[in-house]
């Protein structure tokens, strides 16, 4: 856990010094780049989405497998987005197509993301709430089909971060998630970085069938490269996709609690990871629309030889935006904190 908090807060270091250092953030519109982005600095943008991302878990083995899922299909997230800054908070309806199925319980939870672009770096901060989960499989348990195993006390924290650098200067990360900038010619380019995560999966309840339960915390550390293209159709449509493979370790520590004791067990292990990204859209000065398909799988032995633990999430997000005139506090209180990150010459 150290080794990733010193990480975390190297590269924070590195992506914000390099990036102010140059003073190449305009106040206005602007395009820069050999003609190749536009930059839309002076306006604010609020964007709504809604997407299918939730994240579900399985374990298994030659003998048995668990498919662990959360009880909802759509979730909401409501996006500001100004320079170089991007802020997301995701929450749960009850009232959407799909989250209403009693039968496999309830899920409650939200979720919060950071995303920072400083000239070529973009640093993400991810956290997750979850909680209330059911048992997709549980025909392979329950004689009685149809019926879901419930887990109303499961509750699954993450928090998950990315440093990566793109070393194409002319491809604009900001036009595919946040629409801050326009792409104006085709570009793609690599970006090598670092995934870090932290989950923390703790199962609280106690029932006649169970009788024990468990808390798990997983820290992974992972080297990943990023390859994003984006093909621009004219001055304002696109489409774009991204892949990236991972390579790192997770450490685990295990706890299992009984009625009158509990166990711990720790063990580290190698895991593998591939992200895919694909999305259409419409952006101008004013408006942004679009749509975007995401995946993640990730793959770890556990303790046991035997047993594959995988991660995975696919995601269909639906958005749009609209773009105004920053408020003259708001461009004082960005540019204050632009220029006390910027170090003196």
């Amino acid at each position: 856990m150290k080794l990733v908090l010193i990480i975390i807060g190297f590269q924070l270091m590195v992506c914000i010094n390099s990036i102010w250092a140059q003073n190449s953030v305009d106040l206005g519109d602007s395009t820069s780049n050999n003609g190749y982005i536009q930059h839309i600095n002076d306006k604010i943008s609020f964007k709504l989405d809604f997407n299918s991302f939730n994240e579900t878990f399985s374990v298994k083995n030659p003998d048995y497998s668990y498919d662990i899922r959360p009880n909802i299909t759509i979730n909401n997230k409501i996006w500001f987005n100004y320079r170089f800054l991007s802020l997301g908070y995701s929450f749960l309806s009850r009232v959407l197509p799909g989250n209403t199925d009693d039968d496999k319980g309830t899920t409650s939870g939200f979720g919060i993301d950071a995303h920072i672009y400083v000239k070529q770096w973009v640093q993400d901060f991810k956290y997750n709430e979850a909680k209330g989960f059911y048992l997709y499989n549980s025909d392979d348990f329950n004689k009685r089909t149809g019926t879901y195993i419930i887990l109303p006390d499961l509750k699954v924290t993450s928090f998950r971060g990315s440093t990566s650098y793109f070393v194409n200067p002319n491809f604009s990360l900001r036009n595919i998630r946040t629409q801050t900038q326009i792409q104006l010619k085709s570009a793609g380019s690599l970006a090598p970085g670092l995934l870090y995560a932290y989950y923390d999966n703790d199962d609280k309840g106690f029932t006649q069938q169970q009788t024990s339960n468990q808390r798990t915390q997983t820290y992974e550390l992972m080297l990943n490269t990023w390859y994003y293209y984006t093909l621009v159709i004219n001055r304002n449509w696109y489409v774009a996709g991204g892949l990236a493979p991972s390579l790192g370790f997770a450490y685990t520590n295990l706890t299992t609690r009984y009625p009158d004791k509990q166990t711990n067990t720790n063990y580290t292990n190698p895991q593998i990871r591939m992200n895919s990204n694909f999305g259409f859209g419409y952006n101008t000065q004013k408006w942004c629309t679009g749509f975007e398909m995401s995946s993640f799988k990730s793959f770890r032995k556990d303790n046991d030889p035997t047993i594959k633990v995988i991660t995975s999430a696919f995601s269909f997000q639906a958005f749009v935006g609209y773009r105004f005139n920053a408020p003259k506090k708001v461009k004082q209180v960005f540019k204050y904190v632009e220029s006390s990150v910027a170090p003196r010459r």
